[in-house]
This record gives C-alpha cells, sequence and structure tokens, in this order.
C-alpha cells in the first residue's frame, strides 16, 4: 500500500445518517478577534507558478521519515494547491497558510509533540488532494467556499495578532505560544470540518434529486433573502461606507464571538436604519462564509409578511450553507415530507433545532441567522410563536439569530422579559451626534453628482435628525431616475418648506408634503391626470395593506391598468413599490 492510500484510509468519509466526529483539540469555544483591518498575507513564492505535480511524485515512497513534520506539511499544502484551481477561494487560503508555516514551526519548536501537529494535519490534506480531484466535489463548491474563507479569516486574525504585538514590551514567550497553538488548532478543526463536507460528497450526489425535491416541499419563501429580488424593488442597501460604524463594530464582535449570547435583538422606531444595518451585516457574514440565513420581513411581499415561512425558509437555508444539516434535516423530511406544514414551535424543533445538534460537531462555527423588520409580519400570533421558540429552544445550538424589529409593545415586552439572556441595541437611542454625522456623510454621498454646498448637507442633516428614512426619501425625490427634473430646484423646494407643526416628526411631515405638492400641483398635468394621481394616493392610504396594481385599478376604477401606472409615478417617493 502507497502512502496515499495508507493515509486515506486512515480517514473514511463519514456517513451522514452516522456522523461521528473527528478527534480534535476543539477551540471553538474561544472568541474571536474583531477585524477592523485587512493585514495582509505572504503566500510562498513557489505557489506563484502553479507547478503540475501529482501527490506520489511529490510524495515518494520513504517520504514520511525523511520529510517529516513542518517540511511534509508544506510539500503536502504545496500538491494540493496545484490542485485545486477550480475552488479559488480554497486555493488563496492555502497560499495563504503555507507562508504562515514557518511561524507556527517557530513558535513550536520546543516542543514534543510539533511533529505530530504537522502530521496531523499533513493527513487531513492528503484526504483533501484526493477527494477535491473527483467531479463530485464540484457539488460542494458552496461549502468548500465557506470554509475557506473561515480558514482565511483565521490567519489574517492571527497575522493582525502578531503584529500588533510588535514594537510593544517582549510578550511572554509561553503566552504567545499558546496564543498560535490556539490560532492552529482553529484552522486544523476548519480543515477537518472541510474534510467532513467534502467525504459526504458522495452522499450528496446519490441523494442529490431527491433531496432537492424533499427541501423545495418546505416551500421556502425565497424573495426573503437579504440580496432577493425583492429586495431592489423596496430599496434595500447597504451602509454608505465610513457610516454606522460603532453598531457595525458590535455586531461584527458579537457574531465572532463563540461565547455571545445565542440572540441579538436590534430594534429601533421606524426610519432609524434597522434594515440597512441588518443588509450590510448579512452581506458582510455571507464575505466571510458565516451567513446560514437570512429572512427579511416585508409588507411588501405576502411571502416575506408571513411568519410562518421564517423556520421552513432558514431551514432550507441552511441546507445549502451546510452539507452535515443536509443530511440531518434530510432525515426528518424523510420520516414527514410535510412537517413544513406543521405549527411554528413543532417547525422550530424539527426542522431547526433537531438536525442542528445532530449535526453540531460538523458545522462550521459561528454560523449566523439575520431575521429583520419581524414586526411588519402580518399575524401577530404567529410572531410571538416565532419570539417565543427563539428564546426558549436557542440555547445550546451551534448558531445565532440578529433579529430586528420596530420597538412594538408585543415584541418589545417578550424580548425585555428574556433580556438577561440575550443581546440588545436600541439605534433610536444612540448618541445622536454619531447619528447625524452618519446622515452627513450618506447625503455627501448620494447628492455628489449635483456637488451641493456645505450648508445646504448641514441644513439637510439637520431637518433628518435621527431619521435615516427622512434623508433617504429626500434623496430620491431630490435625485429621481429622470433626466427632466431639476434636483437643485427640488434640492431648494425641500429646504425651504415650512408647516407649522407640533408634531414629532414634523420634519418628515414637511419633506412628504413637499413631494405631495409637486406631485397634486403641476401645473402641467391634466385635471383627469390630477384627479387619478389623488384618488390613487387615497386609495393606497386607505387599504392599509399592500395590493397589486390590477386591484389598485380596480378600485381607482379610473382608467386602464397604464393610466395608473403613470399616475403612481409622482408618487414613488413616498409610496413603497
Amino acid at each position: 500500500m502507497n502512502e496515499l492510500e495508507s493515509d486515506s484510509a486512515a480517514i473514511p468519509p463519514a456517513s451522514p445518517y452516522r456522523m461521528s466526529t473527528f478527534s480534535s483539540h476543539d477551540a471553538s469555544s474561544i472568541p474571536s478577534k474583531v477585524h477592523r483591518s485587512e493585514p495582509a498575507l505572504s503566500v510562498d513564492p513557489s505557489l506563484q507558478t502553479k507547478p503540475q505535480i501529482s501527490l506520489s511524485e511529490s510524495l515518494p515512497g520513504g517520504t514520511e521519515t525523511t520529510s517529516t513534520g513542518w517540511e511534509g506539511l508544506r510539500s503536502t499544502l504545496r500538491v494540493l494547491h496545484s490542485a485545486i484551481e477550480t475552488f479559488p477561494p480554497l486555493q488563496s487560503a492555502i497560499g495563504s497558510l503555507v507562508g504562515c508555516l514557518g511561524l507556527f514551526e517557530t513558535a513550536f519548536k520546543n516542543q514534543q509533540s510539533q511533529d505530530d501537529l504537522a502530521a496531523e494535519l499533513r493527513q487531513i490534506v492528503v484526504f483533501l488532494t484526493q477527494y477535491l480531484q473527483d467531479p463530485q466535489s464540484a457539488h460542494m463548491v458552496g461549502a468548500i467556499n465557506g470554509i475557506s474563507k473561515n480558514i482565511d479569516k483565521e490567519l489574517k486574525s492571527m497575522i493582525e495578532s502578531q503584529e500588533q504585538s510588535k514594537g510593544k514590551q517582549i510578550v511572554a514567550a509561553k503566552h504567545n505560544e499558546d496564543l498560535l497553538l490556539r490560532d492552529y488548532r482553529r484552522i486544523e478543526n476548519l480543515f477537518r470540518r472541510l474534510q467532513i463536507e467534502v467525504s459526504m460528497s458522495a452522499w450528496s450526489v446519490a441523494h442529490e434529486h431527491l433531496v432537492v425535491t424533499r427541501l423545495e416541499n418546505l416551500t421556502p419563501a425565497k424573495l426573503a433573502a437579504y440580496d432577493s429580488t425583492h429586495g431592489t424593488e423596496v430599496n434595500r442597501r447597504t451602509c454608505t461606507k465610513n457610516t454606522r460604524e460603532m453598531i457595525l463594530h458590535d455586531l461584527n464582535h458579537w457574531s465572532d464571538d463563540t461565547d455571545a449570547k445565542r440572540i441579538y435583538w436590534m430594534n429601533g422606531m421606524a426610519g432609524t436604519g434597522k434594515t440597512t444595518i441588518a443588509c450590510s451585516l448579512a452581506q458582510a457574514l455571507e464575505a466571510r462564509g458565516q451567513l446560514g440565513g437570512s429572512f427579511f420581513c416585508s409588507r411588501a411581499s405576502p411571502e416575506c409578511r408571513d411568519a410562518n415561512r421564517i423556520v421552513p425558509t432558514i431551514s432550507y437555508q441552511l441546507a445549502q450553507y451546510s452539507t452535515p444539516f443536509r443530511a440531518a434535516l434530510f432525515q426528518v423530511l424523510d420520516e414527514d415530507p410535510d412537517v413544513g406544514s406543521r405549527n411554528i414551535t413543532s417547525q422550530f424543533e424539527r426542522l431547526l433545532r433537531n438536525p442542528l445538534m445532530e449535526s453540531r460537531n460538523q458545522l462550521i462555527g459561528n454560523a449566523i441567522i439575520v431575521i429583520d423588520a419581524l414586526d411588519e409580519c402580518e399575524s401577530p400570533s404567529a410572531v410571538k410563536l416565532v419570539l417565543e421558540a427563539l428564546l426558549k429552544c436557542t440555547s445550546g445550538l451551534p448558531i445565532k439569530f440578529l433579529v430586528t424589529s420596530r420597538p412594538d409593545p408585543r415584541i418589545y415586552d417578550k424580548i425585555s422579559q428574556n433580556s438577561h439572556s440575550q443581546g440588545m441595541m436600541h439605534l433610536h437611542e444612540i448618541e445622536h451626534s454619531i447619528v447625524r454625522a452618519d446622515i452627513e456623510l450618506y447625503l455627501k454621498e448620494e447628492l455628489s453628482d449635483m456637488a451641493p454646498k456645505e450648508s445646504q448637507i448641514l441644513q439637510l442633516s439637520n431637518l433628518a435628525g435621527n431619521l435615516f428614512i427622512y434623508a433617504a426619501t429626500a434623496v430620491r425625490y431630490i435625485q429621481p431616475d429622470d433626466v427632466f427634473v431639476d434636483s437643485e430646484d427640488r434640492l431648494e423646494n425641500v429646504l425651504n418648506t415650512q408647516l407649522a407643526s407640533t408634531k414629532r416628526l414634523a420634519d418628515l411631515d414637511n419633506l412628504y408634503r413637499a413631494i405631495l405638492v409637486t406631485a397634486l400641483k403641476n401645473e402641467k398635468l391634466e385635471k383627469e391626470e390630477a384627479l387619478r394621481i389623488q384618488l390613487v394616493l387615497w386609495t393606497v392610504v386607505c387599504s392599509r395593506e399592500p395590493m397589486d396594481i390590477n386591484t389598485l385599478t380596480m378600485l381607482v376604477d379610473k382608467g386602464e391598468t397604464k393610466h395608473i401606472l403613470t399616475a403612481l409615478k409622482p408618487l414613488r417617493f413616498v409610496l413603497c413599490p
């Protein structure tokens, strides 16, 4: 038996139904650092040439005795690097790891077990080199890329920590060695999880059609994903660069900390930017392989305002994220294909908690689920059940949940009763000066094409106060997608509008008034056109719920669908599409 056969035979593919845990020094309980910068990782120069070598050429018989320890690991990693061009994120992570091996080798040179440290990881790398060249592994690209990003993230964290220690007083060698050992074990653990994903590729291919059918029977709300087409339609976006930094810093710290509370509730009144922040976090989590799933509730979409769809949708997304979870979930769906139509309590237990606990030792660490705007769901009783399930059943789960909402009394009271065990943030309580500075940056960025005066930006920022929705609405009004609009006139119109009001949101009232006056008092409109716009506005306001264009046309009863669509155009700044 040659060396490759010996190494791969020592680590058989895991069964998806009886998923045993590989022995490891699991450091997953140690919190990660917050990554505010991206330290450069050195890549071994020899990897730039992409040598075409086989494992048997690189590791001939007898190499085990002549090239042990770190040299053996380095050689094996180079072989893997050259064999996985179809997995760019993993290839990048391997290159970075090879560049860091010297750091580990120096730190562990006095440890009797240093050869064992290298050999354990080398054995996994040999396995990966063999199996990642199998065409079936292409089915695992999502999971492989997710873990690869986590490996890269751990390496960047380690390099950042080492760079920060330079120039300071000499750090105790033993302490630094312990930190590097922790980092090495975390990286090794990610490689073990990668091994599990790859070893299950044969199962995934064999069961692909049936698994897809079972998962689709969950009827997930695909428009609820943070980056869905519906998000584009409702103008969902991420934060402007250099804004909301403190909030995003706190959220990133929470998401990286494996010891952090399982639920983080971010609440704030309408217009404070909750959805934009949640969208930014979801995008960042996906980029580093931590986004297990997202459900962005929205009154404008029937499937996105149905709280009964939240758990099946999250379960469906987690199954795309993790093969071990998918295998465990498949067992549940095989026993009861209709579990997605059960009550929310049963859904949470059987579609999330049970398969998560079954596969917890094989899951990528620190996966986050983002549930945004829970208050926009239409059934208060269903929302209550979702909250109760989250509060009662998340303890011990290998994932965490970010939940955002307005401070709706039904939600606020339920979560506040459990605040001792949850992370909480109240957006509308953040210092006004911080929010105002962020709004100024946002306005400068969005209105940069028309080069407004600094005084105009400050005046508009003052009008917005703490409300990002005011700033966003003003921007859409001032700079619409219409080449015939004079943006400077519209800016002056907003700044000069005055309306005596004692309401708390008087400034927002003023802005909406300016927009409506422009829409309804347009001298270029025929009398019939102005009346139609007014009727459309009244109908939408009085309906108190979203409606499609056909229903609106029927209720207005003033022309065909094309006439109603035309009437909606000047109102698009104040009516959600």
